[in-house]
């Protein structure tokens, strides 16, 4: 969240030209850094802010400082070449403000190949830390930071601001970062160009809180409500993968890290936490936590903001202000018997005015300036300056994985080449075709696989050349990237001349073919082979000549580094492009014309049959690459086209400072504005002269908030938020770059509490005095704006989880107030635990929605849309949804739109919910059937793609695609994968009707080590049985006494003796589980187990109550008795008892009776 001045204003500006960022460095000019005392001594030496311009210095070793006393490097502008080495146990307690190994990176310095290891952490400094630089004004590339940085603003883990001028390529950070504000993994602020850097680090993974001083606590303002869970959370605010806050650009950037702390903390994205520049083909895989505005790769997108303070209202504003500071001093040469609050405040405001008008002046200096430059463009084309690089990196990095395409089906193209040489090589060893021709088929053979091997290298270099491209463009360096695109030149003639090596071989297997005689095949037949080949070799000479004309249209850039030569020369190319597919597809139907020869060729004899077949089988898979290269290549022309009618991204070369005075300038009139209101109150009775005084100021501050409200928004009362704005984001959306989000991709989960979404929290304008409540509305009183904006998510991709705990969640956008999304996709689970307003593509828009998709399941409480819960403009836009879970409002287009004459186009498969609010509107929000969707225009590769998918353990072990519809419950299962010391199951799941994707994730359980039967012995609760072993939780013991014919002979004891039978269900058992039989009471037994007729004396082990023995198998049938021993025992015993009971009785019976006294 910004400040309100910078709501004002939020200008985005960079510097990033490829030319400029090229320091000059004569060769004499040498510093070479060996050891610590050479670092302290380059660092006594930069306190000088001109010493190190022109100067090249290079690291020689890795250098450990700690204990050394180094802390940093107070300003650089020359070149830093870290040589790959590393400067470890860097610890910097911050004094001041401005921290890193380089305090300050200057205009036109560079530093490369740098990895800082170590720790920064505020002291009395609290803001603008980075890993390598506190603020960057140059060029930094390649570097890396590792270790833990944290400060209250402005931190980043390479730099805390990277300005307007500053530049910042294929950097990462595996650092730890945390701050109040402005927290990114690359930069905590960024007014310039980040490009292919990575974040790797935790960003503000803890749990930390803003710190709250006394005297900012307002008691009268206290409520007991505040206690509930409704109220606000204090907590850090901008927080990004890259960075904090970005109202420059980033490029192909990536975040892996985890980013955020549950329910804490407002703007979080995986890329950047608030942005208003442009941010194009990023990528965040990490898990993004928050809570409020939370996204994938932006937590909030604000607008670019096209218009700011004229200089004639600041001139106005200045003298109204130094009218001001004159009242204030009137009034305090008039206070001397007052109060000393009275006193206090009045000194305070005359402070606040005094900065006020100090920050008045510097705006208008800056603005004088700006308009200046501005003035200056029009007429010389100066002062705009046109960051190509970005493009460039942009068309190269997404080059990169369809080259790989290629890559692999170059490789099977080679495979082909080896069984084609093979077959022709043994033609003249199965048949008679003379010596002269199998030669020439064999050297024919050799050709063609020596050309496949050299398109394959062409390709391979093809590759390294665009990798280096894509490192030059990032670094900035003009000769490095007119190398770059000489080599790729190189290659691509390469590729040219390859293609001409097998257009030779292909015409030597034509000759060859054509003097073979007696092949016991029909002339019509073998011409039809031999016009297949003919026409593959004009379709490969196109494609020849077409590679050799993109190698001339490169020499264009490579002899002249511009954006124009740029434009020129991938314009060439896209035309070009079109030939070599029309070419490939003329060499795939060539090919199978050839197939289609071969196969008809029956006259054969069999050993001829099946060397054909074994070639045609060959030149079937040489069919289907060709596919493949042709695919590719219209991959290739889309990209190369869509860079040739681009323009190069421009701003406006304003940076922070501009902010910060803007930023100084509104705080200083809020703070006269709190002072004014408690002096009104402190002041009863102080004499009509303070009085006076105390009406004289306030009269002059509404006059200068009448003159803020007159220069933004002249003439109006009672503004609503879009009475004083106009958003212009669906004008020129592919063509504009301003407060622009374009092809990003989000796979993390996302998940916060409110307004959150899978590429973007929140599209709107944020008031930053209340975090929790973004500006809706302004009085008369409100120092806003008045001006055009611009958010726009275009061409976006999401595929991770986006929950929510309350409202506003979407696939793309939680919330929308303003903006455009367009030609976006939603694939991943969208929910709200607790709230309402779940999209596919946006949860709550009062904007538009256009040409977007989305393929997901939704679940939540009501207002529940596969485009938007909640719509306004919605527009070509197609879905299939599924409802997890939902109350009401549910749409499969949206959950209500206000609007409906704003809702055009829209259709959708019937999965069981109507259009809008469960009813369908013809035009509007239609159902369509599976084939009238395929015939969609620009409906993406994947939006028809069904799968179900089996995964273990966080892996994918199997995938099984299928149609619409289509009845699975005859699919095999893979076997659970294997896990130590748990079993694992497949949940059960209806397959019968497959109407969406799913996921079944394999359940894994502890193995169960012991299983005891229901059934308990007689007048015990003891389970009769058990058994050990490992079970899973389904598997049971069921025992119970039964009766037999015959007991074993052995089992003395009559009634003493027990019959148990056993059975065990289980999978898991092998061959012999370990049971346990309840004995009773007995002191010793013994064990048969009944197998067939017979039984058989058991071995076994005896534990308190139980005996121990193996069973074979799943059941048994058991007998336990006592021991001989023991029913001797129990005989001897009896008769013990016996005779001393005679013995008694006889005493008995001998005593006398004595006679009664």
């Amino acid at each position: 969240m910004s400040k309100t001045a910078k709501k004002l204003i939020a200008l985005i500006t960079l510097i990033c030209s490829v030319i400029s960022s090229v320091p000059v460095i004569a060769a004499e000019q040498t510093v070479y850094i060996e050891n610590t005392e050479d670092l302290i001594e380059l660092s006594k030496s930069c306190s000088l802010d001109s010493w190190s311009r022109g100067v090249n210095v290079v690291l020689k070793n890795n250098i450990n400082v700690s204990g050394s006393g180094f802390t940093s490097i107070p300003t650089f502008g020359g070149n830093f070449d870290g040589g790959g080495y590393t400067i470890s146990g860097l610890s910097i307690k911050a004094n001041e403000p401005v921290q890193g190994f380089f305090r300050y990176v200057q205009e036109g310095a560079r530093v490369e190949n740098l990895t800082v290891k170590g720790t920064i952490h505020e002291s009395e400094g609290k803001e603008k830390f980075g890993g390598i630089a506190g603020i960057n004004r140059g060029s930094i590339i390649n570097c890396s930071f590792y270790g833990e940085i944290g400060g209250d603003s402005d931190i980043g883990g390479i730099v805390g601001i990277n300005e307007a001028s500053g530049r910042i390529g294929n950097c990462i950070n595996e650092g730890t970062i945390t701050s109040q504000k402005h927290t990114g993994g690359i930069a905590g602020e960024n007014f310039g160009s980040i490009l292919k850097c990575v974040n790797r680090g935790s960003i503000n993974t803890s749990s930390k809180e803003t710190k709250v001083d006394l005297e900012d606590i307002n008691l009268e303002s206290l409520d007991t409500e505040a206690s509930k869970e409704e109220s606000a959370i204090k907590g850090n605010s901008d927080t990004g993968g890259i960075a904090g806050y970005s109202g420059g650009i980033l490029q192909s950037c990536q975040n892996y890290g985890p980013i955020g702390y549950q329910h804490m903390g407002y703007n979080v994205g995986g890329i950047a936490g608030r942005q208003g520049g442009y941010i194009s083909g990023c990528v965040n895989h990490g898990q993004i936590l928050g809570r409020k505005d939370v996204g994938g790769i932006v937590g909030q997108a604000e607008p670019y903001i096209v218009l700011m303070y004229s200089s004639d209202s600041l001139q106005e504003l200045d003298a109204a202000l130094d009218g001001m500071q004159g009242l204030v001093n009137n009034m305090l040469d008039d206070i001397d018997y007052t109060t000393d609050t009275v006193s206090g405040r009045i000194n305070t405001i005359s402070i606040y005015a005094s900065d006020a008008r100090e920050s008045s002046k510097e705006l208008i200096d800056k603005t004088s300036d700006y308009m200046d430059d501005i003035k200056d463009f029009a007429n010389d084309n100066i002062n705009e300056i046109n960051d190509f690089s970005a493009r460039v990196t942009d068309t190269f990095d997404r080059l990169v994985p369809v080259i790989e395409d290629l890559e692999d089906v170059s490789d099977l193209f080679s495979d082909v080449a080896d069984d084609l040489y093979d077959a022709l090589s043994g033609v003249d060893d199965i048949t008679d075709i003379g010596e002269e021709a199998g030669k020439h088929l064999k050297d024919a053979a050799e050709h063609f696989k020596a050309a496949q091997k050299d398109i394959k290298d062409a390709i391979d270099k093809i590759k390294d050349a665009i990798e280096k491209v894509l490192d030059s463009a990032v670094g900035g360096n003009e000769e490095e990237l007119a190398a770059a695109i000489g080599e790729l030149k190189a290659a691509i003639e390469q590729l040219s001349a390859a293609y001409g090596g097998m257009n030779d071989a292909l015409a030597q297997i034509k000759d060859a073919i054509g003097e073979i005689e007696g092949l016991p095949i029909e002339d019509e037949q073998k011409q039809k082979i031999i016009d297949g080949i003919e026409k593959l070799i004009v379709s490969v000479d196109g494609m020849k000549k077409s590679f050799g004309d993109i190698a001339v249209s490169l020499l264009k850039i490579v002899n002249n580094i511009s954006w124009d030569s740029i434009k020129d020369s991938f314009g060439d190319i896209s035309g070009i492009i079109d030939d070599v597919v029309s070419a490939s597809d003329e060499v795939a139907k060539a090919i199978k014309d050839i197939v289609k020869a071969l196969r008809e060729a029956d006259g054969l004899s069999n050993i001829i049959d099946d060397m054909a077949d074994g070639i045609a089988d060959a030149l079937d898979g040489a069919g289907d690459m060709g596919d493949s290269v042709t695919s590719a290549l219209k991959k290739i022309r889309n990209i190369v086209r869509n860079l040739a009618d681009q323009d190069p991204i421009e701003f406006s070369t304003l940076d922070s400072d501009y902010h910060l005075d803007t930023q100084d300038l509104h705080a200083s009139l809020n703070g006269i504005s709190d002072e004014l209101k408690g002096l009104n109150n402190d002041i009863k009775s102080s004499g009509d002269k303070i009085t006076d005084d105390l009406r004289a100021i306030n009269n002059q501050f509404n006059k200068i908030t009448n003159i803020m409200i007159d220069a933004l928004s002249p003439d109006e009362e009672e503004k609503t938020l879009k009475d004083i704005t106009t958003d212009m984001s669906d004008t020129d959306i592919h063509s504009g770059t301003d407060g622009k989000i374009e092809g990003c991709t989000n796979m993390g989960k996302i998940e916060a509490d409110i307004n959150v979404g899978g590429i973007a929290g929140a599209m709107a304008i944020e008031y930053d005095l209340d975090p929790e409540d973004d500006i809706a509305s302004v009085g008369t009183k409100s120092l806003n704006f008045r001006y055009e904006t611009k958010a726009v998510a275009l061409c976006c991709k999401n595929y991770g989880s986006v929950i929510s705990k309350k409202n506003c969640v979407g696939g793309i956008a939680g919330k929308m107030d303003l903006g455009t999304v367009a030609e976006c996709e939603g694939y991943g689970y969208v929910k709200s635990t607790s709230g309402d307003y779940v999209g596919g593509i946006a949860g709550y828009s009062d904007s538009s929605i256009r040409d977007s998709f989305a393929k997901c399941i939704l679940s939540g409480g009501s207002f529940l849309g596969g485009i938007a819960g909640q719509g306004s403009t919605v527009e070509n836009c197609h879905s299939i949804i599924d409802i997890e879970d939902c109350i009401g409002r549910i749409g499969a287009v949206a959950g209500d739109a206000e609007d409906k004459d704003k809702v055009r186009g829209n259709s959708f498969i019937d999965t069981g919910y109507a259009g809008i609010d469960s009813i369908s509107y013809e035009g509007k929000a239609a159902p369509v059937t599976y084939d009238q969707m395929g015939q969609v225009s620009g409906l993406p590769e994947s939006f028809l793609e069904f799968t179900v998918k089996f995964k273990a353990d966080g892996s994918i072990i199997k995938t099984v695609p299928f149609t619409f519809g289509e009845d699975l419950s005859d699919i095999e299962f893979p076997e659970v994968p294997e896990k130590y010391g748990y079993y694992g199951s497949w949940p059960e799941t209806d397959l019968s009707h497959m109407t969406f994707s799913t996921v079944l994730e394999a359940e894994y359980e502890p193995w169960v080590t012991v299983l005891t039967s229901d059934e308990t012995g007689e007048n015990t609760e003891q389970p009769l049985a058990l058994a050990e072993g490992v079970f899973t939780e389904n598997d049971k013991i069921t025992a119970q006494y039964t009766q037999v014919d015959k007991l074993p002979s052995g089992a003395s004891g009559g009634d003493n003796a027990k019959v148990i039978s056993v059975s065990i269900e289980s999978g898991t058992i092998d061959k012999t589980t370990q049971i346990r039989l309840l004995k009773g009471t007995e002191d010793s037994v013994k064990l048969w187990k009944l197998e067939g007729e017979k039984w058989h004396k058991e071995s076994f082990e005896e534990n308190g109550s139980y005996i121990i023995t193996d069973m074979d198998g799943t059941e048994g049938v058991y007998c336990i008795a006592p021991a001989a021993d023991t029913v001797k025992g129990y005989v001897a015993a009896a008769a013990i008892a016996v005779l001393a009971a005679a013995f008694i009785l006889s005493k008995i019976k001998k005593k006398p009776i004595k006679p009664k006294k």
